[in-house]
């Protein structure tokens, strides 16, 4: 070996080991950011502002306003309903919250599970239209979130064994009861991915809102929207990081592949304006699910505010549907 060629191949060596250790720096970076608790989560609420500035002004206003007049309604259920606090354990033996506010002589429950970086109070809005449709409320929070254990985030994949869970304790709660599961964005993907897998008879359907079709996807969004990068090689060293310290991979953690194994009814709801989910998620996961199933979309609103859209036919279409398949 002539000294040019054993040059070129020290040079090649020490040009690969750099780029294997800024992989390995740069995967474990994205990891701690993106689901590690504790860590400075990505917002979303930048683009949400650039999006909503090139909406329909009064639009917006609408928004904001039915948004208020929910949280209203919902403090002043809270001040006369007493709240339980309830923990449950996981699978993996960390300890989970939830909130349930029970209403009188009824066996239905609706199980609420808030979006990344959120918790269950973000969602106590939704309780006014729930309780007086005659539903017990069962408020979660999803792991390394609020008053749950954990140090990972799973984006749907690890939270949708305890969404199992919580389903299994409101089986042993009421036996005779029927069961919803209710979602928004990350909860909307946990709940999906939870009717994949053998939950107690009592789940009777699911609604899920704005959620995404795959945790690789939703990854790819955030790299492209939040940092600019294309996805490649980043994610794929995040995913080995992922594997090690969170316990599950970004790239197989597929909601798509969960419904293909649910017969769990299920309502399907994206606005068309969603900055952060882009609409084509709701189609892809439409086709991806088994009969039952239905959709509803909003033609701007954004992000988790379908509701706020157009409250009355929100809910109009939420019972209409679940109506059919509860007891």
């Amino acid at each position: 070996m002539n000294k040019l060629t054993r040059n070129i191949i020290i040079s090649s060596a020490v040009a690969a080991g750099l780029g294997f250790g800024f992989l390995v720096l740069a995967g474990n970076y994205y990891v701690n950011v993106a689901i590690k608790r504790g860590k400075k989560k990505y917002s979303n609420q930048k683009r949400r502002e650039q999006s909503l500035k090139t909406k329909d002004k009064g639009m917006i206003e609408g928004l904001y306003a039915t948004h208020k007049v929910m949280v209203e309604e919902a403090d002043a259920l809270k001040s006369n309903i007493p709240k339980e606090e309830i923990y449950i354990t996981a699978d993996d033996g960390i300890k989970l919250y939830g909130e349930l506010f029970r209403k009188v002589n009824s066996d239905r429950y609706v199980l609420i599970a808030h979006g990344y970086n959120c918790t269950s109070e973000d969602l106590h809005c939704y309780l006014p239209d729930f309780y007086n449709n005659g539903y017990n409320v069962l408020f979660v929070d999803l792991r390394a979130h609020g008053k749950s254990e954990g140090e990972y985030v799973g984006m749907g994949w690890l939270e949708r064994l305890d969404i199992k869970k919580w389903c299994e304790y409101l089986n042993y709660l009421a036996p005779r009861g029927s069961v919803v599961l209710f979602g928004l964005s990350m909860g909307a993907a946990a709940v999906m991915m939870a009717c994949g897998e053998d939950l107690p008879d009592n789940v009777k359907a699911c609604i899920e809102d704005s959620g995404y079709s795959s945790v690789g996807s939703i990854q790819k969004t955030l790299l492209k929207e939040a940092y600019h990068i294309p996805s490649f090689p980043i994610l794929n060293a995040a995913d080995i990081v992922a594997r090690k310290k969170a316990g599950y991979s970004f790239l197989k953690a597929d909601t798509c592949k969960q419904l293909q194994k649910s017969n769990i009814p299920i309502l399907f709801i994206h606005a068309k304006g969603d900055s952060y989910v882009p609409f084509e998620n709701v189609n892809l996961l439409y086709e991806a699910a088994n009969e039952p199933k239905e959709m509803y979309t909003v033609p701007e609103g954004e992000h988790v505010c379908s509701c706020f859209y157009d409250r009355e036919t929100y809910f109009r279409t939420v019972f209409k549907f679940i109506d059919k398949y509860i007891n």
